[in-house]
């Protein structure tokens, strides 16, 4: 290996540990504010922005949305929309959706290709035989989605997000600026090196696929820093 390959590893396995001690790049940002909630009628839409609300410039994050009933009649809901933040991407073939099944499934969970709605920052999944929400059986509807933030994006910035379905009876609802997702500083890691990518590896998935690779130092340092550890020796040989 060649001194300056070496000096290399040393700084990415210093940066590393001094991410895994909790040190971050910048000054702090805000607290987030990654859960809200509205009721329309009986209908709950509950909203979650997952790895504690926050995300680099060009970090990934997942957003939740539970759809349940607390009392009162079933409701049949017919189509269900994510809003993102404004300047976000919807990462393509992240969406999932969990929601009651006849015939003994009962509630599973299945991946769904969701219209995009770039221009009106949303995504949607429609279905004409409609999801059954109900108290019986705890039937619940459960939507989730991954997120590209802009690479510009503003630290220290809190960026709202919504919901919207349709029901039957109900007819076409939206809740607006349920919670936020924080723009925090990169980390040691991705500051150092521009981002994960740089060493071989994508964005590293936590709690419902979100998060960067700051994410993984978190969930796994010792494992994180052996990665990096092995990608610097590969690209070296």
């Amino acid at each position: 290996m060649s001194r300056p390959m070496i000096r290399r590893t040393a700084s990415v396995v210093a940066a590393a540990a001094l991410v895994a001690g909790g040190m971050s790049l910048g000054a702090g940002t805000a607290a987030a504010k990654p859960e809200g909630s509205c009721t329309v009628k009986n209908v709950t839409v509950a909203k979650k922005v997952l790895n504690g609300g926050e995300v680099a410039p060009g970090g990934k994050v997942r957003i939740r949305t539970v759809y349940s009933v607390s009392s009162g009649i079933d409701r049949l809901i017919t189509k269900v929309t994510d809003i993102h933040p404004e300047g976000f991407s919807y990462v393509n073939k992240s969406a999932t959706l969990d929601a009651w099944h006849l015939l003994g499934l009962g509630q599973k969970t299945e991946s769904v290709d969701p219209a995009v709605d770039a221009a009106g920052n949303s995504v949607s999944v429609s279905n004409g035989a409609a999801w059954s929400v109900s108290t019986t059986d705890n039937k619940t509807l459960t939507f989730e989605a991954d997120y590209l933030a802009p690479k510009d994006a503003k630290v220290g910035s809190e960026l709202p997000v919504g919901a919207g379905f349709a029901a039957a009876v109900l007819g076409d609802n939206k809740c607006e600026e349920m919670a936020t997702v924080t723009i925090r500083n990169k980390n040691i890691v991705e500051g150092a090196t521009g981002g994960s990518a740089d060493l071989g590896f994508g964005s590293a998935d936590t709690e419902g696929g979100s998060g960067s690779a700051g994410s993984a130092v978190i969930t796994d340092p010792a494992g994180f820093i052996g990665s990096i550890i092995g990608s610097v020796i590969k690209s070296a040989s």
